[in-house]
């Protein structure tokens, strides 16, 4: 862009250095003054002169390389929104940095002291530090953005911050992403750990500390010795620096190619070493680019008037115009067109790289594989000779400005200088979920952090649920204090639930184990009698409707809503702790006392579920739950008694979660085969409002089934589905996705990581991200061989314990 005017480069201006001549290490800081808000003053000017502030945020990434075409072109359409509503100065940077690790390990290794789970621990605990030295080999990913200003005085910029934010965090949420304000102590701290590398633990402050304290918060965050770099031969060529002895080296790119890859940014930071790429922008407000386009268009007017009135003079009327003013024309009508039929603006542009390494040997192979993944994408970046302190003061994380290497570019090539990679999931002392399908990244995730931490788990079968749901069950047991409860309809659990000190409760006509419907456990967390009355007509309502297939009429509904009100009717609420509860033999000789012909019908109905082998849930409760973790196993029930059986357990289980909240302990629920709950519209209703109530008692549940077909014939399932903030979504068919992308607001690009996967790998669904996951276990560790349900491995393992015996 050979137009660009003087009044134009006056926006890419150099910051006013702090010192010209600097005398100490500390005043090669490009920061004067910190406010404990995070925002910096970084020139030293008269105080009713324009200074200039800057302000930093994170920003989390989001979905953008899990897209196909058209989703990144509708992704970079709002991100160049995003970035035309800043019309001030401002740098983005992707960083790669240190992780503290010994500090991970504490937030995410399994740390029960039990001596028999040792063997699991350390199991788990391996994997998961194996996982942590992919990927980027011990370090994170981080992403910052950087805004800058010039104002008076820090209350002035500090109100322009405000009112740009609210905008900025509107358009990062429509991104899938979320900027977060930098305090001033966490910005000190990113220079520190930049300034010092790989001495990130020797910064213990806080800013109460930094502004009591007698020391220059400088001398806390600069190195001791700055000085050039030397060569293999001794000399000091200009091409890095060292820092403590510590080898840095900055890059610039002195020309932008033609076009862009989007994936570029993701290209340039996935090596696993330090560095910061760095995006300084400069934006030109749009009156002086038009204004000068339209002077330059004009002169090229007059340019092209001038050259044919000389040729018509020599009648040389045929003849065109110069190709060069043809070309000139033409591509200052299509910067014109940008502007206006685009929406778009114009920036100086200018992008850092910043290496660092051990050794001057180690430098230079990262610079090596830097510069050739750069030269794929034909960005052809340059050693800054005898520059490197200017360009380091202009990359790292502040709005200073001390170089600038800029190149005019309109917001669409800006755009697809994309930071955005994948999302990431990482919530300290939560919840190991399996490995970030494209990063590589450890999952980790709360779900007690979440609004709603109910959820599902949803797949084929042989996708890999049981061991999915196994894995969170055994690290809640061995990392928290919470109880687990289990409602297993196959038995499928019977083997494992003593592996981990847990009970398992078979429910048959042989096995002696009964709990009553209608017990009075749930009235002591119930507000008042009618509510306790009205919540066990809805129950009735729920399994008498399973009982009948479905069908109950209005003057059913008001016969067991009556009769309900009279088997409670003489129980004094202040001496319900001695009163034996009713029991649906009772119940049914209430009905038996009503003149209706549908209480005879009704009646009738009940009649074999209180009676000889099937009267499990006709007699007083016999079953405590005393153990951390409870299975109730169900596979003894004919098909017809497993919906009602799971619907009068769920009784027994919200007096024990009511129990454990009063206790401060959380109570994590998994109900299996969730479908058979959902057959009519009572059921699904009842459902519904243990769902909600054991959410406020501190519960989380989650549904397990594989017949999401059978899932979706209930509205009220399908809010609650549509509501769940956890997902865990395994192997599925079209069938399955196509009703998921019905519901929920995720791309086919998405979903194809999990039609037809693997087993143990999907996606997995925490709040408002959306990540593909591997959540499978290496099959010779500890977890896999103790969880795995496959029957053909288990049975060739033990034939290959037989042959090592």
């Amino acid at each position: 862009m050979g137009w660009i005017g003087k009044s134009m480069l006056d926006f890419k201006e150099k910051s006013v250095k702090l010192y010209p001549v600097p005398k100490r290490v500390q005043e090669l800081i490009p920061v004067h003054r910190i406010s404990e808000d995070g925002i910096f003053e970084l020139e030293k000017k008269p105080e009713d002169a324009e200074k200039l502030y800057d302000k930093a945020y994170w920003f989390e990434d989001a979905n953008f390389s899990t897209m196909d075409d058209d989703g990144k072109t509708e992704f970079l359409k709002l991100w160049c929104k995003t970035l035309n509503s800043l019309n001030v100065s401002y740098k983005i940077l992707v960083m790669n940095v240190n992780r503290d690790m010994e500090k991970v390990k504490a937030q995410v290794f399994l740390k029960n002291e039990d001596p028999e789970y040792e063997k699991l621990t350390r199991s788990m605990n391996r994997h998961m530090e194996q996982i942590l030295m992919e990927g980027l080999s011990g370090m994170e990913q981080v992403r910052v953005l950087v805004i800058s200003c010039k104002r008076k005085d820090v209350d002035a910029a500090r109100n322009f911050f405000r009112s740009i934010e609210g905008n900025l965090q509107v358009n990062f949420r429509t991104l899938k992403s979320r900027l977060i304000s930098i305090s001033g102590i966490e910005r000190i701290r990113m220079l520190h750990d930049f300034y010092r590398c790989g001495k990130e633990a020797e910064f213990q402050y806080d800013w109460d500390t930094l502004k009591k304290g007698k020391q220059d918060w400088h001398d806390i965050i600069s190195p001791h010795v700055i000085k050039h770099g030397q060569n293999e031969y001794g000399e000091y060529d200009g091409s890095c620096i060292q820092m403590d002895g510590r080898y840095v080296t900055a890059l610039y790119l002195p020309v932008f190619p033609a076009s862009l890859n989007p994936d570029v940014i993701k290209r340039l930071t996935s090596g696993t070493y330090h560095l910061i790429l760095t995006m300084d922008v400069a934006a030109v407000p749009m009156q002086y680019v038009t204004k000068r386009l339209e002077e330059l268009l004009m002169q090229n007017g007059r340019a092209i008037e001038k050259q044919q009135e000389t040729r018509n003079k020599q009648h040389a009327y045929s003849s065109d115009i110069t190709y060069e003013k043809r070309q000139e024309k033409e591509e200052l009508e299509s910067y014109l067109d940008i502007i206006h039929d685009n929406d778009e603006k114009m920036s100086y542009v200018a992008l850092y790289a910043v290496l660092s390494a051990d050794t001057r040997q180690e430098l230079e192979n990262h610079l090596v594989a830097f510069r050739a993944t750069a030269a794929e994408e034909n960005l052809m970046f340059e050693p800054a000779y005898y520059r490197q302190i200017e360009v380091i003061q202009t990359a790292i994380p502040t709005g200073a400005r001390y170089v600038t290497d800029m190149q005019p570019l309109f917001t669409q090539p800006v755009s697809a200088l994309t930071p955005f990679i994948v999302q990431e999931l990482y919530m300290p002392g939560g919840i190991y979920y399996g490995v970030n399908q494209i990063s590589k990244n450890m999952l980790i995730g709360n779900r007690k952090m979440l609004k709603n931490g109910n959820g599902f788990t949803l797949g084929v079968t042989g996708g890999g649920k049981s061991m999915d749901v196994k894995i969170e069950m055994m690290q809640v047991l061995l990392n928290t204090k919470d109880d687990i409860i289990y409602v297993d309809p196959q038995n499928e659990n019977e083997e494992f639930t003593p592996k981990l000190k847990g009970e398992f409760i078979r429910f048959g006509s042989a096995t002696g184990h009964h709990v009553n419907p209608l017990g009075l456990d749930t009235w002591k967390y119930m507000d008042t009698k009618q509510t306790f009355i009205r919540d066990k007509a809805e129950l009735m309502q729920a399994v008498f409707s399973m009982i009948q297939g479905g069908s109950l009429s209005a003057q059913d509904k008001s016969i067991l809503i009556r009769c309900v009100q009279n088997i409670y009717k003489n129980i004094d609420p202040a001496k319900r702790k001695q009163v034996q509860a009713p029991t649906l033999r009772e119940f049914s000789e209430e009905l038996g006392r009503q003149p209706e012909s549908n209480a005879r019908e009704l009646k009738l109905a009940l009649e074999a579920w209180i009676t000889e082998p099937m009267d499990i849930f006709a007699k007083q409760t016999n079953v405590n739950i005393h153990k951390r973790l409870t299975v109730f196993g169900l596979a003894d029930l004919g098909d017809e008694q497993k919906g009602i059986g799971i619907l009068i357990l769920l009784e027994l289980i919200r007096s024990r979660i009511a129990e454990n909240c009063k206790r401060g302990v959380a109570t994590w629920l998994y109900i299996d085969e969730f479908h058979n709950l959902v057959a009519d519209e009572f059921s699904a209703r009842r459902l519904q409002k243990i769902w909600k109530e054991v959410r406020k008692l501190g519960g989380l549940c989650t549904g397990i089934t594989q017949q999401i077909v059978d899932l979706m014939q209930s509205k009220v399932v399908e809010t609650m589905l549509s509501n769940s903030e956890y997902l865990s979504l395994l192997s599925m068919g079209d069938a399955e996705l196509d009703i998921l992308q019905g519901i929920f607001d995720v791309s086919d690009s998405l979903l194809e990581y999990v039609r037809n996967a693997p087993p143990g790998t999907g996606l997995l669904k925490f709040g408002e991200k959306y990540i593909p996951r591997d959540g499978r276990l290496p099959k010779d560790s500890e977890p896999y061989r103790m969880f795995n349900t496959n029957f053909h491995e288990k049975v060739q393992e033990e034939e290959e314990r037989k042959n090592a015996v």
